[in-house]
């Protein structure tokens, strides 16, 4: 079931211990598919699991069942999947099938549609439940691959990737058919995976209506909207949302405008920012955070990533971190021995990092730059101040010398 989801939340799978997802062509593997009844992969029940054996890129066999959910099946579920209560009455259950889909799937890599955030979740749990040990088959999810491959799209649902690329479907969202049609995606998509390519786009400069400023991501990881989901949501201040639209599928990321469990980046205007930070309060932004691994961004946010990315290429460190800082909120003061401190939050953000200008209390890391500065008091200035007094009352920022924090590549 492929469906994106609005206003649903999940549970955390950041402790999940999956197989490696990779974005490679391969030519043996096995494409398999879940019909259940919900949408939420922590709650719904399967009442439909198929998988397509591969090899030398011919179907050479198949496994298609329905699944008796033990309950009743949703109108909502029916009219997406058209599966009824009637149809699953005699139908084994998941406990009954479980072991015949694990022989059928062996050790092969799994390809599904969308399979990242739901139909593997899914099963994962299910092989911690009944086998008590991870599942750790790797995976290409073919959502994920058709961004990357072809970032211009305004979305890349299964349909919608098999209107474009011609690819014949019939009776859309139940499992054996959806499996023949990720299969036909997967291989039109695989003359197109070159993950080592440069990927060069234009993107309008704020300085000037008719000058573009060049964006380059090489490896793909010096991008962090490459390849990924980017609800935007809210009133805009200084930027407009179709700048923003633009911005993002020039990147290769996704523009979406609702909530769903599978986004990567929550990018919320300053006033809806501020609006859900006052009356909601924060806990709001830290649930969407936690139970979906989305990355907040608020306008300011997002200006910065983005002015960041326009200037990359010219203004950019050579260094490498001795910490983690995907998706951590960072803050710089003073000045750096390693060079610029606009080079260095340009290179922060390249490797994932959440600048902040100013110390917040749920801020990551504040890092001091080995020269100091003259505005300093006391030889630690206002932002070392304000952090420490954050973790003096239960704050957790890591406050990190340049000596400790960075790097120089050799």
């Amino acid at each position: 079931m492929n469906n994106e989801v609005i206003l649903m939340s999940r549970n955390s799978y950041s402790n999940r211990s999956k197989g490696a997802k990779i974005f490679t062509a391969e030519d043996n593997y096995t494409v398999f598919d879940l019909e259940t009844t919900g949408f939420n992969p922590a709650r719904c029940k399967i009442i439909e699991i198929s998988a397509l054996k591969v090899r030398n890129n011919t179907v050479t066999d198949v496994y298609s069942t329905l699944i008796n959910p033990e309950m009743h099946i949703p109108s909502e579920a029916t009219k997406t999947n058209h599966i009824t209560d009637e149809m699953v009455k005699n139908a084994p259950t998941i406990k009954e099938e479980f072991d015949k889909f694990l022989d059928f799937i062996g050790n092969d890599i799994l390809i599904g549609h969308n399979i990242d955030s739901f139909d593997y979740n899914i099963i994962y749990d299910l092989h911690m439940e009944l086998k008590g040990t991870p599942f750790t088959n790797t995976y290409i999810d073919t959502f994920h691959l058709s961004k990357r491959c072809l970032p211009e799209l305004e979305n890349h649902r299964l349909e919608t990737m098999a209107d474009y690329l011609g690819i014949n479907v019939v009776e859309a969202h139940r499992a054996e058919n959806d499996c023949y049609t990720t299969n036909c995606l997967y291989q039109a998509l695989k003359p197109l995976i070159d993950l080592n390519s440069s990927r060069t786009v234009l993107i309008k400069s704020d300085k000037s209506q008719n000058q573009y400023a060049e964006v380059k991501s090489t490896p793909l990881a010096q991008n962090p909207f490459y390849g990924k989901s980017c609800i935007v949501y809210g009133a805009f201040k200084k930027i407009d949302t179709d700048k923003i639209k633009s911005f993002l599928n020039a990147l290769g990321a996704e523009y979406i405008d609702y909530f769903c469990y599978s986004a990567d980046y929550l990018i919320l205007g300053t006033d809806m920012h501020k609006k859900y930070a006052n009356r909601i309060a924060d806990d709001l932004i830290d649930s969407i955070a936690i139970r979906t691994n989305v990355r907040v961004l608020s306008e300011s946010d997002f200006i910065t990533y983005s002015e960041a990315l326009i200037s990359m290429n010219s203004n950019s460190l050579n260094v490498s971190f001795s910490y983690d800082v995907s998706g951590k909120t960072v803050c710089l003061t003073g000045n750096f021995k390693c060079g610029e401190r606009a080079a260095l939050e340009n290179t922060l953000i390249a490797n994932g990092a959440i600048i902040k200008a100013n110390v917040i209390k749920k801020l990551d890391y504040l890092i001091i730059g080995a020269h100091g500065s003259d505005d300093w008091k006391d030889e630690k200035g206002a932002k070392r101040i304000k952090a420490e007094e954050y973790n003096n009352n239960g704050g957790k920022i890591a406050i990190i010398e340049e000596s400790n924090f960075i790097t120089e590549k050799e």
